[in-house]
């Protein structure tokens, strides 16, 4: 599927499997962030309350066993949700089921708004973009961490260090011997930042399978480079990009730059008017991932 995707100049973001992907998907339609997936939730058990008798006859189960199911996060939504949701926030959805056939309009209800989906097993949907919206990101998404390491967090040097291990590592091949890169990459070390190397190097290795992790931990150990505590990986988004950069989106409101300098200087205006309490709920936000 996501080759198909590909070809069609679309990527399928994935979506927390927590039992709320329709309610995350709609957030991130409407707000720009995922973040007021409740809210969403809330608004919708609301409504439907209120109109039991009337969409009775979408559903053959007790829709109330259903709504408890669904408040207690026991119960996956699925089309009735989109079709009732699309009504309260008039948008419609689109799905893509398989590979070479068109995403089909689930709701058909002719709005100016739309929320691509990709049907992924189970009750499970993903986002659809198009791959500019990730270009676009990807862009505003370096600009923003440069200005935080630099400005907001002072890490100059630390940033400056960790740019150069991206860079070695786009110099070395990709299919070498493991030791063979290693050394290839404290050589790179020792020629283009001797004082790093006499400081001592930390690099972390992660999202790799245990064995090579371990074996890797082993070389760079016996090169003398500090390795930090390698963590499980985790299937799941980020929160602090949920929280960051969809509140960033809607300060923006779309507006489009013309260069570099102008996002920087916007960012850097924009950082100080927030309260400190933003930082702490996006930090805290991470514990239950």
């Amino acid at each position: 599927m996501d080759a198909f995707l590909a070809e069609l100049g679309l990527y399928r973001k994935a979506i927390a499997k927590d039992g709320s992907c329709i309610f995350r998907a709609v957030s991130e339609k409407l707000f720009l962030t995922q973040a007021h997936h409740g809210k969403v939730k809330d608004t919708y058990l609301e409504h439907m309350s209120k109109h039991v008798d009337e969409y009775q006859s979408f559903v053959d189960e007790d829709l109330n066993i259903r709504l408890e199911g669904l408040d207690k996060g026991e119960i996956q939504p699925g089309l009735i949700e989109m079709a009732v949701l699309s009504r309260i926030y008039r948008l419609d959805f689109f799905v893509f089921h398989a590979p070479d056939q068109e995403p089909f309009n689930i709701t058909q209800n002719n709005f100016s708004q739309e929320v691509y989906l990709c049907f992924v097993g189970g009750s499970q949907y993903d986002l659809v973009y198009s791959k500019s919206v990730l270009q676009t990101a990807a862009l505003c998404q370096s600009v923003l961490y440069e200005i935080l390491y630099r400005d907001v967090f002072q890490l100059d040097s630390e940033l400056d260090e960790a740019v150069l291990f991206l860079e070695l590592q786009k110099e070395l091949p990709r299919n070498n011997n493991l030791r063979d890169t290693l050394d290839r990459v404290r050589d790179a070390i020792r020629r283009k930042r001797p004082g790093l190397f006499r400081r001592g190097v930390v690099l972390q290795h992660d999202n790799a399978t245990t064995h090579s992790t371990n074996l890797t931990q082993r070389w760079l150990q016996c090169y003398g480079c500090e390795v930090l505590p390698h963590l499980a990986h985790s299937p799941y988004p980020t929160p602090s990009d949920f929280h960051l950069f969809g509140h960033l989106n809607c300060h923006f409101g779309g507006v489009a730059f013309e260069n570099e300098d102008d996002l920087v200087g916007e960012l850097k205006k924009w950082f100080p008017l927030l309260d400190l309490d933003f930082f702490r709920v996006g930090i805290y936000s991470l514990l239950s991932h």
